[in-house]
């Protein structure tokens, strides 16, 4: 029984982190199109 929220426990944590993953890797591809267009339009800094 004790096990069991244990396990329970460890899933809801990498849950969080599969979450917390992928809002990092769309904020990455954001921010990698940014800096791409800002290559391209140097100007508008």
């Amino acid at each position: 029984e004790e096990k069991i929220s244990l396990i329970n426990a460890e899933l809801e944590s990498s849950k969080i982190k599969t979450n917390q993953i992928a809002e990092l890797e769309k904020k990455i591809e954001d921010l990698e199109i940014e800096l791409q267009s800002a290559r391209l339009n140097p100007e508008i800094q």
